[in-house]
């Protein structure tokens, strides 16, 4: 009934709106998208799901040899750059997380005006160890009780201003557990690096440096 219903909206709804529709909670808000929810759907349906969206580009699958999940994923959007991928856990056939990159950037503003503020950040920054002068940071915008986190860029040469302007073209939904946080970072460690939302500041209030060469890569007077 839901892959029913799913399908039966895509043929109603604005096809140069769809990169947005989940901010719109349609067909569903996070963490569901449409209507495959992290720690709830199982893959089978995911994919059914999948190959009736009017976007999705040929699905490929991969399974991981040391750790028991599965992905399925598309290398890109029928319209555009991108793509996507839906992870599920092997014994349970259960979907883990859906990580999706867009064709176009969405900004921060939007995203607040569709569900509040965030409830952390994590903010990273390294000095390069060849050549102390440049930079590499990485900043996720997380919104843990609704289960989705918004990926700026990991390891990128230049510094985020962190105001409503910020875009972001990669979102991530996982299972709104302590778990499924730290699956979606991706590591345990990162998850402990989390900063409480403090709101539209500077980027050193909320930045943890990383290596132990150089000065403080978090200062903005490095800059």
């Amino acid at each position: 009934m839901i892959v029913l219903a799913v399908a039966g909206n895509w043929y109603q709804r604005s096809r140069s709106a769809w990169e947005r529709d989940w901010l719109a909670g349609i067909p569903c808000r996070p963490p569901c998208w449409e209507g495959i929810t992290p720690g709830q759907t199982m893959a089978s349906e995911a994919e059914r799901i999948l190959r009736q969206h009017f976007q999705v580009g040929k699905l490929n699958h991969f399974q991981f040899d040391t750790i028991p999940y599965c992905i399925v994923y598309w290398e890109r959007w029928k319209n555009g750059y991108g793509g996507g991928n839906v992870t599920y856990h092997r014994d349970t056939s259960i979907v883990s997380l859906i990580g999706l990159s867009f064709p176009h950037d969405f900004t921060l503003a939007e995203v607040m005006q569709a569900y509040g503020q965030p409830s952390h950040v994590l903010a990273l920054a390294e000095r390069n160890f060849e050549r102390l002068n440049e930079i590499n940071y990485s900043l996720v915008v997380v919104y843990e009780p609704q289960g989705f986190l918004l990926l700026w860029h990991w390891m990128y040469p230049q510094r985020p201003v962190i105001d409503q302007r910020l875009s972001f073209r990669t979102v991530a939904f996982f299972e709104p557990t302590v778990e499924g946080l730290e699956y979606a970072l991706g590591n345990p460690v990162h998850a402990e690096l989390l900063v409480p939302w403090k709101g539209l500041v500077d980027f050193q209030e909320y930045c943890h440096p990383m290596g132990s060469t150089g000065p403080d890569p978090c200062k903005a007077e490095e800059q």
